[in-house]
């Protein structure tokens, strides 16, 4: 009994719509099980077989012998150990194990047996580290030991489109995180904050910009999602300033006073925005600026939660940071934060080196432009 061509390319064309919709894997679980009526399939993520992802799914089996599994048996599975070092292969699991040692093991007799007699299958270890694991698995009783060898054609057939799906799947996960973090970061910014791509277009803003835009005295966003400020001095003053970002994220902020139509003065602040490691994994572009509007009857100084949140600095580098440009020696940096100075100097290197600055002149100056004009107080 072979899969047909057709039933293969609707699987794959399956697969890859519930990797960019995850909700749609245990449609796909169920798609591939019933071409072997009677069988087991299952697409498992765990961790070591101690706990499972959220997208795992699996159908044929009955739900109570599955929460029994997950409550008793991880530990006494012996086919995890023996599938470890086959990723990437499909193993037939009457091939894998004589049917004597199958009969000898505790978990057969307590688990398998009672469940339906589960003697043949077809595996397949789609990635395995130290601490995670992702298989797909055709558990058959031995009833139907016939299926096992188009059982094992099919995983060769479709295994390849699973682990690309599962990939974006996870890629889609991450980016998601990495912009609710963004836009977590824009939201805790007191004052306007727009988040621009090179060479102006708007990515992202906060509901500060958004009542800035509503006003419509002070700056607008263009019908190509061009930030733009309505006097035209001021615009070319932005212009000259998201240059300078993208062509030398080492260069200090640049900053600019600008006015409304009643006068009412706002600071503005262009910054280079340097990408975490998680943003560039998921392909985020390096050419961001980040702009700051605020006004200027504020001056509020920031917490070290801004160098760490703009700047993905540690708790301990950014403290170390903010009593240096206060003007204290290192020794008396050290001091104030109970570390001994070699620690303090190592913390301060290494907060220079992601902020992209190699005097402490270049750090004075960097923190100095920003510190009046940001806050990421969360009761502001």
């Amino acid at each position: 009994m072979a899969v047909s061509t057709k039933a293969l390319l609707e699987t794959v064309d399956q697969i890859y719509l519930a990797g960019c919709d995850p909700a749609r894997w245990p449609e796909v679980v169920a798609s591939c099980q019933s071409l072997f009526p009677g069988t087991a399939f299952s697409f498992f993520i765990s961790l070591d077989g101690l706990g499972h992802d959220p997208i795992s799914t699996t159908t044929g089996w009955d739900p109570d012998w599955i929460r029994q599994y997950f409550e008793h048996f991880p530990k006494l599975n012996p086919f995890n150990d023996l599938l470890r070092s086959n990723v990437g292969q499909v193993v037939r699991e009457s091939h894998l194990v004589s049917r004597d040692w199958l009969e000898r093991q505790p978990f057969y007799q307590e688990w398998l047996k009672p469940a339906g007699n589960y003697t043949h299958g077809a595996n397949l270890t789609l990635a395995r580290d130290s601490g995670s694991l992702a298989r797909l698995s055709i558990d058959i009783p031995e009833r139907f030991s016939h299926l096992e060898a188009p059982a094992t054609e099919f995983l060769q057939r479709v295994g390849s489109h699973f682990l690309r799906a599962f990939a974006l799947t996870s890629c889609l996960h991450a980016a998601r995180v990495a912009e609710a973090g963004l836009q977590g970061l824009l939201d805790r910014v007191s004052g306007a904050a727009f988040l621009v791509h090179q060479p102006r277009k708007v990515v992202a803003v906060n509901q500060r910009a958004v009542v800035l835009l509503e006003q419509g005295l002070l700056l607008r966003i263009s019908p190509a999602s061009e930030l733009m400020f309505a006097a035209h001095h001021t615009d070319e003053k932005l212009r000259h300033a998201l240059q300078s970002a993208f062509a030398s994220p080492t260069l200090s902020p640049a900053n600019f006073t600008v006015m409304n139509g009643s006068s009412k003065r706002y600071a503005v602040l262009v910054l280079p925005f340097r990408t975490s490691r998680t943003l560039a994994t998921v392909g985020a572009d390096r050419g961001l600026a980040l702009v700051l509007i605020n006004d200027r009857r504020r001056a509020p100084v920031p917490p070290s939660e801004l160098l760490k949140s703009l700047y993905g600095l540690s708790h301990a580098e950014a403290n170390v940071v903010l009593r240096i440009t206060e003007g204290n020696s290192m020794q008396t940096a050290a001091d104030r934060l109970g570390i001994c100075r070699a620690t303090a100097r190592n913390q301060l290197a290494a907060a220079m080196a992601k902020l992209g600055v190699h005097r402490q002149a270049e750090l004075v100056g960097v923190v100095a432009a920003v510190a009046p004009r940001l806050d990421l107080d969360p009761d502001e």
